[in-house]
């Protein structure tokens, strides 16, 4: 009971203490909510940058792995930051292991990225490539299965046209 009163004595002196002076038990509260909102804020948009980042070194990777697939799909290759690509056909090759190992290697790069930190259209971003890069790595053992130069690709006619 003597506890009670106790208690009820200092509640009322610290809402007492609390109706004199709000502000100095607002602000210190409502300034570590905003640092940790731009703390999180800062790190979604670093996940952001970093992932962009990838996915434009990816896509010069593999848009300059061949000159026609380059030239056919860019006009200025040098906007994207490709300068001096090697001139080749690309590469083919039949070995599953190889191709799987490969496979392996880049999804495992992409999931070093945290998905949920990502924006809603980065998030969109990471799902079609992880999506891409299983059913290459399940197709990995049907290699030979593969015609790029069938008609319906049109590679066979670019090539004509490029020699």
């Amino acid at each position: 009971m003597i506890q009670m009163i106790y208690m009820g004595i200092f509640m009322q002196k610290f809402l007492e203490k609390f109706k004199r002076k709000p502000l100095l038990f607002l602000l210190p509260s409502a300034s570590v909510l905003l640092l940790l909102f731009l703390l999180f804020f800062h790190s979604q948009q670093d996940a952001d940058q970093a992932f962009s980042k990838y996915t434009s070194e990816l896509f010069r990777q593999e848009i300059s792995g061949n000159t026609i697939t380059l030239h056919y799909t860019l006009k200025n290759p040098e906007k994207y930051g490709i300068k001096n690509a090697p001139i080749s056909y690309g590469q083919c090759t039949t070995d599953p292991e190889l191709v799987r190992s490969s496979v392996d290697a880049e999804r495992t790069r992409l999931r070093s990225y945290n998905r949920t930190s990502l924006s809603k259209d980065n998030r969109l971003t990471y799902d079609v490539l992880n999506d891409y890069l299983n059913s290459a790595y399940d197709l990995s053992p049907y290699t030979l299965y593969d015609e790029p130069l069938a008609p319906l690709t049109g590679t066979r006619q670019s090539l004509i046209n490029f020699v």
